[in-house]
């Protein structure tokens, strides 16, 4: 009775704020909290049933009849929709499965993730978020209120699923400084398994060039690429003949993604490759031992050397270098050599520039006799 007097003696403005106070701890007071957690068990794999493994924390008060919606998206967008079987809600803490809950609908965003997660039993390995959301079959919530559960926004929580066997670079290996000569590598890659045995699996190949100072994470996520070249169904990539080569002074990065058809579904690290001038007294010279019937096409630097047993306490020797192609002599001169083995070292680095893929052969004369020779070409 206290408290009717005093409502009656405020005038009408603080009536309305007094109304309105009440109706809103009134409100508060029905809508209650709802907390979902997932319980991950596995990182390496994540199916639809495991939606349903969740933790439901319900401050209310009843035993509401609900179905539970999730959603799980990706950086690329919406992946999946999902909608539970009707259960109740108890105050306290509700422990569910796929068994005790189960799933009324399903639907994937397209047919290569559909098909992804029919061939692994899994979501494909990638970082998402999953989200949850509960609705009263009741519009009165069975007498707990219109705010018993209902939300704005979802509970939603990170969810990384692991691959079994990831996509791993191979060559050039991270923080390789190739050979100036070597400006046009092959680069490959080992396939991620089983998710590779999709039909619809194949890579996209990136390169680019890194800043002074940048990181190559930082280059590959933010700089233009200097080649990509998506729809590769092998994981050997040879570089592109349409492309000048790789140059000195610059630190290139590379990186792979695997798709299902145009679907991300796994990637490699990032790694570093550079080149370096070749030093010319820091490359051992390769001697080669010669005889007259040499069947053997070598293939040489344009620096090396050969092995020559002289049986004379000396002897003055004439060489010959023939182009194959053309049977046309392309270089010779003389050799003194002394009795013994001696080792005959030849610059080639003029004819190297000109003769890249021709099939050359070295004669060494005795006497205008031919004692030995080779066939070769450049590496």
């Amino acid at each position: 009775m206290k408290n009717i007097l005093i409502c009656c003696i405020f005038n009408n403005k603080t009536s309305k704020k007094a109304l309105f106070v009440l109706f809103l701890m009134t409100f508060l007071a029905v809508r209650a909290d709802v907390i979902i957690q997932p319980r991950v068990r596995n990182t390496f794999r994540f199916t639809a049933d495991d939606i349903w493994n969740i933790n439901v924390q319900f401050t209310g008060t009843g035993t509401p009849q609900v179905i539970i919606e999730s959603s799980i998206r990706s950086k690329q967008g919406l992946v999946l929709q999902a909608k539970s079987n009707a259960t109740v809600l108890k105050t306290g803490l509700n422990s569910f499965t796929s068994i005790s809950l189960g799933t009324s609908q399903l639907s994937y965003v397209n047919a290569d993730m559909a098909n992804a997660v029919s061939l692994l039993g899994s979501l494909p390995p990638g970082s998402y978020t999953i989200c949850y959301r509960i609705q009263c079959i009741d519009p009165q919530c069975n007498g707990a209120g219109v705010q018993a559960v209902r939300s704005e926004t979802g509970d939603c929580s990170d969810l990384i699923v692991e691959p079994s066997t990831p996509l791993l670079l191979s060559f050039p290996e991270d923080q390789s400084v190739l050979n100036i000569n070597h400006n046009r590598p092959t680069f490959s890659w080992i396939p991620p398994n089983p998710i590779s045995q999709l039909s619809s699996f194949n890579y996209q190949y990136t390169l680019t060039v890194a800043r002074e100072g940048q990181s190559c994470k930082d280059a590959i996520q933010r700089n233009r690429p200097a080649y990509r070249q998506a729809g590769l169904s092998t994981h050997v990539l040879p570089y592109p003949a349409e492309l000048n080569g790789l140059e000195l002074e610059k630190k290139y990065c590379w990186q792979v993604h695997g798709l299902s058809g145009k679907l991300p579904v796994a990637q490699s690290e990032v790694w570093e490759l550079r080149l370096k001038e070749e030093k010319e007294d820091s490359i051992p010279l390769t001697y080669h031992r010669l005889t007259l019937n040499h069947v053997k096409t070598f293939e040489i630097p344009k620096k090396f050397g050969v092995l020559h047993q002289e049986k004379k306490r000396s002897n003055s020797l004439v060489y010959t270098i023939l182009d194959l192609e053309s049977n046309i002599p392309v270089k010779s001169g003389e050799l003194d050599v002394v009795y013994g083995e001696n080792k005959i070292d030849f610059d080639l680095s003029d004819l190297f520039k000109a003769g890249s893929g021709k099939l050359f052969q070295l004669q060494i004369m005795n006497a205008g006799k031919m004692t030995s020779q080779m066939k070769f070409k450049f590496q």
